[in-house]
């Protein structure tokens, strides 16, 4: 749900777009974490990367914690990571 907080930095944030020309979605497309992602090929792998380092680091995490085997492999999760970033 989105804040007031969230509603004024999407005004400010169409403003800054149409000054670049890009192409606004809207106030319900606001990320998270208020970053300018423009939908282009670059900002599209910059997240997926960001996902799956987050999922390395997880797993990892897991790994440490449990001090045990999990299912799914570091190894896995890396070849995906390699996988996506050359695409």
């Amino acid at each position: 749900m989105l804040t007031n907080k969230d509603r004024h930095y999407a005004v400010k944030r169409k403003k800054l777009w149409d000054s670049f020309g890009w192409v606004y979605r809207g106030t319900n497309y606001l990320s998270k974490n208020h970053s300018l992602n423009c939908g282009c090929k670059w900002c599209r792998m910059k997240t997926i990367n960001n996902r799956l380092e987050n999922k390395r680091n997880r797993l990892k995490a897991r790994i440490s914690l449990a001090n045990k085997e999990v299912r799914t492999s570091i190894e896995d999760i890396n070849m995906e990571y390699k996988r996506a970033r050359w695409y």
